[in-house]
């Protein structure tokens, strides 16, 4: 069994998708955002307009494949604050589509410092460090 300090209690899905709440800080502030948790993004990514107003600073591109083929999408150094701890990260900026109920990503680069369970029956997440 984990020590109470390695654990954190399940993480319920919201609306049948397993969400969590991250906050994103820059030198014009912060934002708490709802993410998606995506095992299949290597990186984590925000609306790019977000990034703009929190004022992240530039970081380059990177080209990805996404079910509408290729694209290139704008990187950001940021601080991204995950149950309660700050990860310093290079995230992507992407507006999604508005009607879609997404609109950021939690991916590998904060999730793959825990160890994760998607447990899909009793729809809900665990992190353990």
């Amino acid at each position: 069994m984990p020590s109470s300090n390695s654990y954190v209690s399940p993480i319920a899905y919201k609306d049948n998708n397993p969400m969590v709440a991250i906050r994103v800080k820059g030198l014009g502030g912060e934002a708490e955002l709802e993410a998606y948790v995506d095992s299949g993004a290597g990186i984590s990514l925000i609306p790019k307009t977000i990034a703009r107003k929190l004022r992240l600073k530039p970081a380059g591109e990177i080209s990805v494949i996404t079910g509408k083929g290729k694209a290139a999408l704008k990187l950001f150094k940021s601080t991204l604050n995950f149950l309660g701890r700050d990860f310093e990260l290079i995230i992507a900026g992407q507006d999604l589509p508005e009607q879609s109920p997404i609109k950021a990503l939690l991916g590998r680069d904060v999730m793959d410092k825990f160890k994760v369970c998607f447990n899909g029956r009793k729809k809900e997440l665990e992190f353990m460090e």
